[in-house]
């Protein structure tokens, strides 16, 4: 979830306290509306919690030691800095200003704003901002804008919350500027109409922000990705080279430019110096340029109405139009008569008292509204009289999250609060029982627990790199059953796992030579593998889910090859599956495994020589239930431990099984071996 932070003084300014309001009030009252006082430190503390490891007890204990060792200390604020949680839909949440507004309003202390555009004869005396069609959309085919006049943005507090929530909304939402990227500018610098191109990077030109000189596109990615912003901790910490991937490997740059070519903004990368705001700025010009038309339009109604507050006519955005040239299509942006068309919802009374179990008047349930920042009217009584009123409720520019009747069943509950709904019995009778499969999952633990091994949790999500090169995976056999992440947000969870041993030897990796660890380790895991799978009807989504049983052993002077091999064979009694040995199929069914009339009734399991990249060979086997391979078991390949860092601390072997469990539930659906 997205945090906020607030300081104390601020806050209760903000919300008309005084210093008698306490930590608990305000956790109670973010309960109460839907969100979460998650911490309360400060300045000093975070960065004493960052950069103190290193700090003796005497450091810690001494404030002038400390401030010494670390010298930002000596400025930092200690004053009682509020973290709060928020819902990733409530954009309007992300900012102080919206944060607070929404809590003035849930107490009542005031009512929603009426948020208004600037009055207008036609779209011809506003502001135009051409759009090149045919040329973005090579790149980004949207652009919205809008403009704050006689905006009061002379206060620290003012501009730093408009920076913060511009790069929040650009890691939420925006999904890191892929889907809209955001500009803002200093209108008094600039002169309309604006322009938004699509050119080659060599005939950009122009100054960067924070930037000495002026560059042309090219050369300005090229001195990003050699150029090296550094913490104090060495990490590299250049604010756009991670953005660059976004279009450099495009023909053409999107670029946004004045009437006298002046560029604002090279976006999604960087703005250009000459237009920058700063806290002396009066008129702002808003831009996002997007891939999705509907995310733009909420970046830019949030933007506008949280920050609108500051301007001379509170609350009164003066509208944009965007003509698209070489089209037909334009429109005025932002549109806050056709955002409140599309969220407005009819419903009633009896739905929410049904959904709820409550017993809500029409009255009741337009207050709570009401204190949620909704418009509601309250409409004539339907079928069921009293009990049954229609309510036509609408949600204001700053309420995206409002997307169906069930949301406002959602305010209803967190206004009226979820402790007040009363308790009641289930009108239908129903017998639960548990799911087969964790049934039989918790039974393998327990025997795993009783054979001595200790039973370990991994994610679901993993590197590419550790699920197969580490394991001596071709990794190009496996493309076409693996589920990948789209832009994960870190290297280690690229994709799903497809088998559970990588994550095994993670653990075994961090937890080995450690002195309180004494081996042999016994480890286990039961979890779930993830597969892609192209039968649309047995898988809606794509892809299907393997429960899956793995465990290893790690001596220094014994494989554990047999252990396992009895570990297999108590696993496999326990589940009334008898042992056919090989010689047995060849001897006796003529090398085919036993029909269900030879078998009567029994279930067999065998093991045969198998050839796994992952295993030593002439050390491993493949495990058959049924006549189908359900897992394998060996003495794991050197090569795959020092890959995992295992053999480069102490030298150790370490055997391994891994089988899947969906066997013992009902027999293995694949093809016999």
């Amino acid at each position: 979830m997205p945090t906020v932070e607030i300081k104390r003084k601020l806050l209760l300014e903000k919300l008309d306290k005084d210093e008698s309001y306490t930590q608990k009030a305000f956790a109670d009252l973010c309960f109460d509306f839907g969100i979460e006082l998650d911490e309360v430190t400060s300045e000093y503390t975070m960065i004493l919690h960052n950069k103190g490891g290193s700090l003796t007890d005497k450091q810690r204990k001494n404030k002038k030691l400390r401030e010494q060792k670390i010298p930002e200390l000596k400025t930092a604020d200690t004053e009682d800095l509020y973290k709060i949680d928020v819902p990733a839909n409530r954009y309007d949440l992300l900012c102080v200003e919206g944060l607070t507004r929404a809590l003035r309003i849930f107490e009542q202390k005031q009512t929603q704003p009426d948020y208004k555009l600037s009055s207008f004869d036609d779209e011809k005396s506003l502001i135009t901002f051409h759009v090149n069609a045919a040329n973005c959309r090579k790149v980004r085919n949207y652009a919205v804008g809008a403009v704050l006049r006689n905006i009061d943005l002379d206060d620290d507090v003012r501009y730093d919350s408009l920076m913060k929530l511009q790069e929040k909304m650009h890691f939420n939402i925006c999904r890191k500027r892929e889907l809209v990227a955001i500009g803002t500018h200093d209108l008094d610098t600039i002169e309309a109409p604006f322009y938004f191109d699509a050119k080659p990077p060599e005939s950009i030109r122009f100054k960067a922000l924070k930037e000495a000189k002026e560059m042309n596109a090219k050369q300005l990615f090229a001195w990003y990705k050699s150029k090296e912003y550094r913490d104090a901790s060495g990490n590299d910490i250049c604010a756009v080279k991670e953005y660059l991937h976004l279009i450099e490997n495009s023909e053409v740059f999107p670029v946004i430019t004045d009437a006298k070519g002046v560029v604002l903004s090279l976006p999604p990368i960087i703005n250009g110096e000459h237009s920058k705001i700063t806290r002396k700025t009066k008129n702002v010009f808003i831009e996002c340029t997007a891939l999705d038309l509907t995310k733009a339009k909420i970046v830019l109604n949030t933007l506008v109405t949280m920050f609108s507050e500051y301007c001379a006519d509170p609350f009164v955005v003066e509208p944009v139009y965007v003509i698209y040239d070489g089209t037909d299509d334009a429109y005025i942006s932002p549109d806050f008569d056709a955002h409140r068309r599309l969220h407005t919802f009819e419903t009633s009374t009896a739905y929410i008292n049904k959904n709820l179990g409550t017993t809500l008047q029409a009255s009741n349930v337009s207050d709570l509204l009401k204190r949620m920042g909704l418009d509601v009217q309250v409409g004539p009584e339907q079928g069921k009289g009293k009990d049954d009123i229609t309510l036509t409720v609408c949600a204001p520019p700053t309420r995206s999250d409002i997307l169906h009747p069930v949301d406002i069943v959602e305010d209803v509950a967190i206004a009226h609060g979820y402790n007040n709904i009363p308790f009641r019995l289930p009108e239908h009778a129903t017998t639960a029982s548990e799911f087969v499969l964790n049934s039989i999952s918790d039974k393998l633990r327990y025997e795993m627990a009783s054979c001595g091994f200790v039973e370990v949790l991994n994610w679901v999500l993993i590197a590419k790199k550790e699920n197969f090169d580490f394991m001596l995976i071709d990794e190009r056999q496996k493309v076409q059953t693996t589920v990948q992440l789209n832009k994960p947000k870190a290297t280690q969870f690229e994709i799903c796992r497809t088998n559970l041993l990588p994550g095994m030897f993670k653990i075994l990796s961090v937890n080995i030579g450690q002195k309180n660890v004494s081996l042999p380790l016994h480890l286990f895991e039961v979890g779930d593998v993830v597969f892609a799978d192209a039968d649309l009807k047995n898988y809606e989504c794509g892809a299907r889910n393997e429960r899956r049983l793995a465990a290893l052993t790690c001596n220094r002077q014994q494989s554990g090859f047999e252990t396992l091999h009895g570990l297999l064979d108590r696993i496999m009694e326990q589940n009334q599956i008898e042992f056919l040995p090989q010689i047995s199929i060849d001897s006796q069914y003529d090398g085919k495994w036993p029909s269900a009339a030879q078998s009567k009734g029994k279930r067999f399991y065998s093991i045969r020589e198998s050839q796994k990249p992952s295993f030593f060979p002439n050390r491993q086997a493949v495990v058959l239930v049924d006549g189908v391979e359900i897992g394998y078991f060996g003495i794991i390949h050197p090569k795959v431990l020092k890959n995992f860092g295992i053999s480069t601390v102490t030298p150790v072997i370490v055997s391994a099984l891994e089988i899947n469990v969906e066997c013992f539930v009902q027999p293995p659906q694949s093809k016999r071996r």
